[in-house]
């Protein structure tokens, strides 16, 4: 507590004895959050599109001026080139694009957005049709719960 104390006078004194009235004042800014939505389950069905969707965020406000938005998917263990597919802005912070998928796998879909000075690139991996469950293992990032740490 006393060091809290101590910390807020330095400011208030600095704020205090600056010419810029505004020197010193310690703001909270809220970070930007992108939240990628995927499909819950994808079959292949010949030249079905599937909507995906980021959603932005600033606190609890939506974004609807992000810049450079787009979506990067490939296959995992492939070497070709990433598609990359410009998102259409839905308003009230989403963005999406509708695609379709050739073959079962896992995906890595990445999104991209520039936001309120922010570089977002998350990935985020997406079963399309059967999967072998060994292939599942190799590349799917753990369940919550199915490790434990001790500390």
């Amino acid at each position: 507590m006393r060091i809290r104390l101590s910390i807020l006078g330095i400011l208030i004194f600095v704020s205090a004895c600056s010419p810029n009235p505004s020197a010193g004042l310690v703001t909270e800014d809220k970070l930007v959050q992108i939240d990628i939505e995927l499909p819950k389950e994808i079959n292949l069905t010949s030249g079905k599109r599937y909507e995906l969707y980021m959603e932005l965020m600033q606190g609890d406000q939506p974004i609807d001026d992000a810049e450079n938005t787009f979506f990067e998917i490939r296959k995992a263990n492939h070497d070709g080139p990433d598609e990359r597919l410009e998102t259409e802005n839905q308003g009230e912070g989403l963005y999406r694009i509708r695609t379709s998928f050739d073959e079962d796998g896992i995906y890595y879909v990445q999104a991209f957005a520039d936001a309120k000075g922010y570089h977002l690139r998350p990935t985020v991996p997406l079963v399309v049709g059967d999967v072998p469950e060994e292939e599942l293992q190799e590349f799917m990032p753990p369940t919550l719960g199915t490790e434990s740490h001790h500390h």
